[in-house]
């Protein structure tokens, strides 16, 4: 199937809850606030991932029935309630992007049963306060996700017996919480939705069941008529004199309710001379095929609503072939003559509305295991022979490396092409072992170590004497490293309640600082550094043990400045992995800045030109995290950035793909105040990139004097 993810949702016209969890089961989790007749103290923690379906979605996301409810209202304010208590959050949820939620719940070893109920927005506190639960209503059997139908999506929810620290709840990835993370103790129960049929991947095998389900497929959405055009010559199947070159053209096309006579190009080239096509017959069926000199072919016929994935290769020598959802389907011998005209284009004139992702366009003639492969899902990017890659993910860019190339659209765009699934009843998972096979997480093993989270840059900050959960004094809030950013935060956070905003500018100053101190101890754990060694540039990553090699740029030699810069993309790399609280390794960070290299003197003049010495620390870091945020975003970059830095499966990655790289939009458009809630915990890795700014080497363009002077430490 093409790059998609599934999501529970309510049923159309019921109100049914979007999803049953444990139907006639027992979860062994007290959910009533105070100690039950056993004995056993009420303490827990729910969570998952929750988008609402519109900015003014109110209702209930998840009840236990007579004791925990949490609901939303218009505003996008939480309100967690817990017996005769409730707390509500300070910082509401103000879009409509997916977001990690959760509720914890730790009692008081007192008499008089007062806890902490809590509620986290992305793994950062959004409230926690003293509750004295002091009754308890005998709950009724059900625990449930969208109550009555409530306008909700839900790719997973995770059931703990014990309260969770925050560190264990920053926006994992959709994944087994059970995997690489220390939210596995106490696990009881992980519902995922988004990879087809609901589970627990928990291992304990509850029951699930979900009202409907969202089918959920990013793509480049075409209106009748809708083209999108390629102007770049290094991307010419088809053409020269003679006999061409081999090649290979593969995508993914989705036609709603085809009616004759229309058709739909998948790939054109030569004004028609070379086409890969899908025409409606008189039945309102797809006949799929191709055309190209001497050699056509149009016998096929396949259901509209649905996507297929299709392929034409040519050997170079005398033969044609076609796939259809990668079966080989028909074989011509031919001898083609080349052309000169160059258009690359997908879409034409005779179009209605339809759908396109992942094409790929390849200078070799794959052969079927291969095509079989990408399209179930091997990622084409900078393989061998692959010389433009058009995921239509989030974008229009070519994502091989180094390729600034970008489709040109008419009538045409990126969309979240959404297909409604049905009932529960086809949707129930069973409690059979088998079903918990479905969620398979990609192996990182072979991709060097895992890049370490603001929470264990923080142990190692404590193990090494570094304060770090004392708040700034006031002297230091008003000092010269924090004064200027925390104008900027207080304007970022100027809708929420004055006790929020507070608490989030300190926490996350308080971050910074722990960042900056860790490098002026001579610690570099969590960081990249580049140099050039023979003929190399090279780049490691510092663990706690020590640095390890995670990438290796072979035969490019890059002056003291643009290593500077590579490794300031990095940091800024390490930033975005921070505030989007993704779970990566440190080869597919620099990896991503690899990608950047092209863009190298763009990158150093714009850090240059942000880099300002009478800016505080802080600043500087802001301004130049959004300079090198700009280039990416910019120059199209981002699906390839966003794609390089994920680390999961690949329907995980879809998901992910798609809102980091919407949250680097906001972040450009909103200088951060978009997503403050995320930028809070990545205080960390901006600490350190404070650090590395200020060891910008001399100029090649001026004195080593001038430059040393521009380059003056800042930190106090």
């Amino acid at each position: 199937m093409p790059t998609q993810y599934t999501t529970a949702c309510p049923l159309q016209g019921s109100n049914t809850a979007v999803a049953t969890l444990g139907a006639g089961q027992t979860f062994p989790v007290n959910f009533s606030g105070v100690t039950d007749s056993s004995g056993n103290p009420s303490t827990f923690t729910v969570g998952g991932w929750v988008r609402r379906q519109s900015l003014s979605a109110s209702g209930t996301v998840f009840a236990v029935n007579g004791q925990l409810t949490l609901t939303m209202d218009s505003n996008g304010v939480l309100t967690a309630i817990l017996g005769n208590t409730q707390v509500v959050s300070e910082v509401p949820i103000t879009d409509a992007l997916w977001h990690y939620i959760s509720v914890s719940y730790l009692p008081s070893v007192e008499t008089n049963e007062t806890g902490i109920l809590t509620i986290y927005i992305d793994g950062l506190e959004a409230t926690g306060e003293s509750v004295n639960v002091t009754n308890s209503v005998q709950p009724v059997p059900g625990c449930f996700l969208g109550v009555n139908g409530a306008p909700f999506e839900f790719v997973s929810w995770a059931i703990w017996s014990q309260e969770l620290p925050s560190d264990a709840l920053e926006a994992p990835e959709w994944a087994n919480p059970a995997i690489g993370t220390e939210a596995a103790n106490g696990l009881v129960a992980a519902f995922d939705f988004a990879a087809g049929a609901p589970t627990d991947t928990s291992g304990n095998h509850y029951l699930v069941s979900v009202a409907a389900q969202n089918t959920h497929t990013p793509c480049l959405s075409l209106s009748a008529g809708g083209t999108a055009t390629l102007g770049s010559s290094s991307v010419a199947p088809g053409e020269g004199s003679g006999t061409p070159a081999a090649f290979t053209i593969m995508g993914w096309a989705y036609v709603p309710n085809p009616t004759s006579p229309s058709s739909y190009m998948l790939f054109m080239n030569g004004d028609r001379a070379l086409m890969l096509l899908l025409s409606c017959n008189a039945t309102n069926n797809l006949a799929v095929g191709y055309g190209w000199a001497g050699a056509s072919y149009q016998g096929t016929t396949v259901l509209g609503n649905a996507w297929h994935h299709y392929a034409l290769t040519w050997d170079g020598n005398n033969t044609v072939s076609f796939y259809v959802d990668g079966l080989l389907n028909n074989t011509a011998s031919a001898a083609p003559t080349g052309f000169t005209i160059h258009d690359p284009t997908i879409g034409n004139a005779e179009s209605g509305n339809w759908y396109m992702q992942g094409l790929s366009i390849w200078s070799t003639c794959l052969n079927a295991a291969s095509i079989s492969s990408y399209m179930n899902g091997a990622d084409p990017t900078d393989q061998t022979g692959c010389v433009a890659s058009f995921p239509l993910l989030t974008d229009l860019g070519d994502s091989t490396n180094g390729s600034a190339d970008v489709l040109t659209p008419t009538n045409c765009a990126i969309t979240d092409f959404v297909t409604s699934g049905i009932s529960s009843a086809a949707a129930t998972a069973t409690s059979s072992a088998a079903v918990t096979a479905t969620n398979v997480q990609t192996s990182t093993a072979a991709e060097g170590p895992r890049l370490l989270l603001p929470a264990d840059l923080k142990a190692i900050a404590r193990k090494n004497g570094i304060d770090v959960d004392t708040p700034l004094s006031d002297a230091e809030m008003a000092g010269p490293d924090y004064a200027d950013i925390g104008k900027w935060f207080d304007g970022a956070t100027s809708n929420l309640p004055a006790k929020a905003a507070a608490r989030l500018k300190n926490e996350f100053l308080r971050n910074a600082r722990t960042g900056m101190q860790l490098r002026q101890k001579g610690i570099q754990a969590g960081t990249f550094s580049t140099a050039v060694e023979g003929g190399d540039t090279v780049t490691y990553y510092h663990t706690e043990a020590g640095p390890q090699e995670v990438n290796r740029l072979t035969g490019v030699v890059l002056t003291p400045m643009q290593t500077w810069a590579m490794t300031i993309t990095t940091d800024v790399l390490t930033l975005v992995a921070a505030i989007f609280g993704l779970a990566t390794t440190a080869a597919k960070v620099s990896g991503a800045a690899a990608r950047l290299q092209p863009q190298i003197d763009n990158l150093v003049a714009r850090i240059q030109a942000a880099f300002k010495v009478t800016d505080a620390a802080l600043l500087k870091a802001k301004e130049v995290s959004w300079a090198v945020l700009d280039v990416t975003f910019q120059g199209n970059l981002v699906t390839a950035v966003a794609t390089a830095i994920i680390t999961g499966s690949w329907w995980s990655m879809a998901f992910t793909i798609v809102n980091t790289a919407l949250m680097i939009g906001l972040i450009v458009a909103s200088q951060g105040a978009a997503l403050i809630i995320r930028f809070v915990a990545s205080g960390v890795a901006l600490g350190q990139l404070v650090y590395h700014l200020t060891q910008q080497p001399p100029s090649e363009a001026e004195p080593a004097e001038a430059a040393a002077a521009a380059a003056v430490n800042t930190v106090g």
